[in-house]
């Protein structure tokens, strides 16, 4: 048979994940995407020792670094969950939101609170919201709450630290043991342009942050 393609020439190429990451990153920073949903990317840097896998995150070839790989969450309920919580508990405005959040000490008072407008992608298909007490005296887990239980003020800290920690979790479960730590992380998306959000986004790596750590 004539073999009607011979001059055709194939070259490897990348998707727009890992494109983004060779454009934006270097390995060892991290790319935090703030948009409708919420993704986060990370370069880890070539190694002998394969990266622990869990089942609901993507791991690519890196296409510049040889045994280099990119680890990828995806969340769909980002921006939606963030904006419906804005609506319900701080009058539609984001400088409320950024008020109530700033006003709530980290832990919310010791509650944790999980908001999913769709059907999410990690953790798979699972809708609704859901509260819990925690009672770090005891170290015990009460019954979930009701939201009339909780105060109104703690929703907006209460988003931003759920879904923060729910990457913290899983990179945890992806990266090699001894990898280096995170340098850089570098936000985009519309949520990005509040410094309230950065913030709290900035301390959800499981890393111990060296000084020259940085945002951008």
């Amino acid at each position: 048979m004539t073999n009607y393609y011979q001059d055709c020439i194939v070259a490897p190429f990348a998707g727009d994940n890992p494109a983004t990451v060779v454009s934006l990153s270097t390995p060892g920073d991290a790319l935090l995407s703030l948009g409708t949903s919420t993704t986060f990317l990370l370069s880890i840097p070539p190694s002998i020792k394969q990266p622990r896998r869990f089942t609901t995150s993507h791991l690519l070839s890196h296409p510049t670094h040889f045994h280099g790989k990119i680890a990828m969450l995806c969340y769909k309920n980002g921006a939606l969950a963030r904006e419906q919580v804005r609506e319900k508990f701080a009058n539609g405005n984001w400088d409320v939101f950024n008020q109530l959040v700033e006003q709530t000490p980290p832990g919310c008072y010791g509650t944790m609170a999980f908001y999913f407008p769709l059907p999410e992608i990690i953790p798979p298909n699972v809708t609704g919201e859901y509260f819990f007490s925690t009672n770090l005296i005891k170290k015990t887990v009460e019954l979930p709450l009701l939201e009339k239980d909780l105060p109104p003020s703690i929703h907006p800290r209460a988003v931003l630290e759920s879904q923060f920690l729910s990457i913290r979790s899983r990179i945890a479960a992806i990266l090699p043991e001894g990898s280096s730590p995170l340098r850089r992380l570098v936000i985009s998306g519309g949520s990005s342009a509040s410094p309230v959000i950065r913030q709290i986004a900035a301390v959800s790596p499981r890393y111990s942050l060296p000084a020259s750590f940085k945002i951008i």
